[in-house]
Protein backbone atom coordinates (compact mmCIF):
# COMPACT_ATOMS: atom_id res chain seq x y z
CA UNK A 1 0.00 0.00 0.00
CA UNK A 2 1.32 3.43 -0.96
CA UNK A 3 0.23 6.76 0.45
CA UNK A 4 1.34 10.37 0.08
CA UNK A 5 0.48 13.53 1.96
CA UNK A 6 1.29 17.24 2.30
CA UNK A 7 0.98 18.12 5.96
CA UNK A 8 1.32 21.46 7.76
CA UNK A 9 2.06 20.97 11.44
CA UNK A 10 3.35 22.78 14.52
CA UNK A 11 6.65 21.55 15.98
CA UNK A 12 7.74 21.52 19.64
CA UNK A 13 9.01 25.10 19.33
CA UNK A 14 5.61 26.31 18.16
CA UNK A 15 6.84 26.85 14.60
CA UNK A 16 4.78 25.93 11.55
CA UNK A 17 6.29 23.41 9.10
CA UNK A 18 4.96 21.95 5.85
CA UNK A 19 6.14 18.50 4.73
CA UNK A 20 5.55 16.45 1.59
CA UNK A 21 5.82 12.74 2.45
CA UNK A 22 5.36 9.42 0.69
CA UNK A 23 5.39 5.88 2.12
CA UNK A 24 4.77 2.33 0.96
CA UNK A 25 3.96 -0.58 3.28
CA UNK A 26 4.91 -4.20 2.71
CA UNK A 27 2.57 -7.17 3.12
CA UNK A 28 3.75 -7.50 6.74
CA UNK A 29 2.63 -3.97 7.55
CA UNK A 30 6.17 -2.59 7.85
CA UNK A 31 7.63 0.21 5.74
CA UNK A 32 9.12 -0.84 2.41
CA UNK A 33 10.18 2.70 1.56
CA UNK A 34 9.46 6.29 2.56
CA UNK A 35 10.58 9.78 1.62
CA UNK A 36 9.92 13.33 2.76
CA UNK A 37 10.78 16.94 1.98
CA UNK A 38 10.22 19.97 4.18
CA UNK A 39 8.81 22.65 1.88
CA UNK A 40 8.19 25.45 4.39
CA UNK A 41 9.33 26.37 7.89
CA UNK A 42 12.62 26.40 9.77
CA UNK A 43 13.83 23.14 8.20
CA UNK A 44 12.80 24.07 4.64
CA UNK A 45 14.88 22.20 2.04
CA UNK A 46 15.55 19.23 4.28
CA UNK A 47 14.78 15.92 2.57
CA UNK A 48 15.25 12.27 3.33
CA UNK A 49 14.52 8.74 2.22
CA UNK A 50 14.43 5.26 3.72
CA UNK A 51 14.35 1.94 1.83
CA UNK A 52 13.96 -1.56 3.20
CA UNK A 53 16.75 -4.05 2.49
CA UNK A 54 15.99 -7.37 4.15
CA UNK A 55 16.07 -6.73 7.90
CA UNK A 56 17.68 -3.30 7.55
CA UNK A 57 16.29 0.12 6.66
CA UNK A 58 19.10 2.32 5.25
CA UNK A 59 18.25 6.00 5.50
CA UNK A 60 19.70 9.26 4.26
CA UNK A 61 18.75 12.83 5.23
CA UNK A 62 20.11 15.96 3.54
CA UNK A 63 20.11 18.92 5.93
CA UNK A 64 22.20 22.02 6.57
CA UNK A 65 24.52 21.48 3.61
CA UNK A 66 25.51 18.01 4.88
CA UNK A 67 24.07 14.56 5.36
CA UNK A 68 22.88 12.16 8.05
CA UNK A 69 22.95 8.54 6.96
CA UNK A 70 22.95 5.06 8.44
CA UNK A 71 20.81 1.98 9.05
CA UNK A 72 17.90 1.08 11.29
CA UNK A 73 16.96 -2.44 12.37
CA UNK A 74 13.64 -3.64 13.78
CA UNK A 75 13.09 -7.04 15.36
CA UNK A 76 10.45 -8.66 17.58
CA UNK A 77 11.14 -9.22 21.29
CA UNK A 78 9.30 -10.89 24.17
CA UNK A 79 5.68 -10.10 25.07
CA UNK A 80 4.80 -8.71 21.67
CA UNK A 81 7.29 -5.88 21.77
CA UNK A 82 9.61 -4.49 19.09
CA UNK A 83 13.26 -3.50 19.34
CA UNK A 84 14.46 -0.61 17.20
CA UNK A 85 18.23 -0.17 16.84
CA UNK A 86 20.34 1.97 14.58
CA UNK A 87 23.67 3.53 13.74
CA UNK A 88 23.86 7.00 12.19
CA UNK A 89 26.70 9.12 10.82
CA UNK A 90 26.44 12.90 10.55
CA UNK A 91 28.75 14.59 8.06
CA UNK A 92 29.34 18.34 7.54
CA UNK A 93 25.94 19.48 8.80
CA UNK A 94 25.68 23.15 9.81
CA UNK A 95 24.73 23.08 13.50
CA UNK A 96 22.45 26.11 13.26
CA UNK A 97 20.32 24.24 10.68
CA UNK A 98 19.42 21.78 13.46
CA UNK A 99 18.71 24.49 16.05
CA UNK A 100 16.98 27.06 13.80
CA UNK A 101 15.88 29.75 14.33
CA UNK A 102 18.52 29.96 17.10
CA UNK A 103 22.09 30.65 15.93
CA UNK A 104 23.82 30.63 19.31
CA UNK A 105 26.22 27.95 17.98
CA UNK A 106 27.39 27.63 14.38
CA UNK A 107 29.93 25.32 12.75
CA UNK A 108 30.19 22.04 10.85
CA UNK A 109 28.98 19.00 12.79
CA UNK A 110 30.46 15.51 12.53
CA UNK A 111 28.92 12.78 14.69
CA UNK A 112 28.48 9.06 15.28
CA UNK A 113 25.22 7.99 16.92
CA UNK A 114 23.81 4.69 18.16
CA UNK A 115 20.15 4.40 19.14
CA UNK A 116 17.90 1.86 20.83
CA UNK A 117 14.20 1.72 21.71
CA UNK A 118 12.10 -1.19 22.96
CA UNK A 119 8.35 -0.56 22.60
CA UNK A 120 4.94 -2.04 21.94
CA UNK A 121 3.28 0.92 20.24
CA UNK A 122 5.05 3.36 17.85
CA UNK A 123 3.76 6.26 19.91
CA UNK A 124 6.02 5.13 22.77
CA UNK A 125 9.27 5.55 20.83
CA UNK A 126 9.94 9.19 21.78
CA UNK A 127 9.62 8.33 25.49
CA UNK A 128 11.82 5.20 25.49
CA UNK A 129 14.43 6.08 22.84
CA UNK A 130 18.02 5.95 24.10
CA UNK A 131 20.91 7.41 22.10
CA UNK A 132 24.68 7.77 22.46
CA UNK A 133 26.48 10.33 20.28
CA UNK A 134 30.13 11.33 19.92
CA UNK A 135 30.38 14.66 18.13
CA UNK A 136 32.75 17.38 17.01
CA UNK A 137 32.01 20.82 15.60
CA UNK A 138 34.69 22.36 13.38
CA UNK A 139 35.16 26.13 13.15
CA UNK A 140 32.54 26.62 15.84
CA UNK A 141 31.34 30.06 16.90
CA UNK A 142 29.47 30.58 20.18
CA UNK A 143 27.47 33.81 19.95
CA UNK A 144 26.65 36.06 22.87
CA UNK A 145 29.37 34.79 25.23
CA UNK A 146 33.01 35.86 25.41
CA UNK A 147 34.47 32.82 27.18
CA UNK A 148 37.99 34.16 27.50
CA UNK A 149 36.73 37.34 29.14
CA UNK A 150 34.39 35.32 31.37
CA UNK A 151 37.33 33.45 32.91
CA UNK A 152 39.21 36.68 33.53
CA UNK A 153 36.21 38.28 35.25
CA UNK A 154 34.99 35.09 37.02
CA UNK A 155 31.63 35.43 35.29
CA UNK A 156 29.89 35.32 31.95
CA UNK A 157 30.37 38.03 29.38
CA UNK A 158 27.08 39.35 28.09
CA UNK A 159 28.31 40.10 24.58
CA UNK A 160 30.77 39.18 21.87
CA UNK A 161 31.44 35.71 20.55
CA UNK A 162 33.93 32.90 20.96
CA UNK A 163 35.54 31.11 18.01
CA UNK A 164 36.66 27.51 18.55
CA UNK A 165 38.84 25.48 16.21
CA UNK A 166 37.04 22.36 17.46
CA UNK A 167 34.33 21.69 20.02
CA UNK A 168 33.82 18.00 20.86
CA UNK A 169 32.00 15.84 23.36
CA UNK A 170 29.43 13.13 23.98
CA UNK A 171 25.66 13.35 24.31
CA UNK A 172 23.44 10.66 25.84
CA UNK A 173 19.66 10.84 25.74
CA UNK A 174 17.03 8.75 27.51
CA UNK A 175 13.57 9.77 26.42
CA UNK A 176 13.48 13.54 26.90
CA UNK A 177 16.47 13.60 29.28
CA UNK A 178 19.76 14.86 27.76
CA UNK A 179 23.23 14.50 29.30
CA UNK A 180 26.32 16.22 27.82
CA UNK A 181 29.68 14.78 28.94
CA UNK A 182 33.38 14.60 28.06
CA UNK A 183 33.35 17.79 26.06
CA UNK A 184 36.67 19.26 25.08
CA UNK A 185 37.13 22.72 26.56
CA UNK A 186 38.93 25.57 24.77
CA UNK A 187 42.48 25.64 26.13
CA UNK A 188 42.81 29.40 25.75
CA UNK A 189 39.65 29.93 27.81
CA UNK A 190 39.74 27.25 30.46
CA UNK A 191 43.18 26.17 31.67
CA UNK A 192 44.63 23.65 32.11
CA UNK A 193 45.26 22.07 28.73
CA UNK A 194 42.42 20.77 26.57
CA UNK A 195 42.01 19.70 22.97
CA UNK A 196 40.48 22.88 21.52
CA UNK A 197 41.66 26.40 20.95
CA UNK A 198 39.56 29.53 20.94
CA UNK A 199 39.66 33.13 19.82
CA UNK A 200 37.35 35.81 21.08
CA UNK A 201 35.58 38.51 19.14
CA UNK A 202 34.29 41.64 20.85
CA UNK A 203 30.96 43.16 19.74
Amino acid sequence: MRCSTRSPWIDEKGQRLTTDAKARLGVDGLLDDASFKVTAGRFAGTKGELTREGGDWPLSIDIGGGRIHGKLQLQPVAKGGQLLQGQLTTENVEVSALTAPSRMLTGKLQAQTTLRAEFREPGQIADVLQTQTRFSVRNAVVEGIDLARAVQTVGLSSGGSTRLDTLAGQVATNGKAVNLTHWSRPAACWPPAATSRCRRTRP
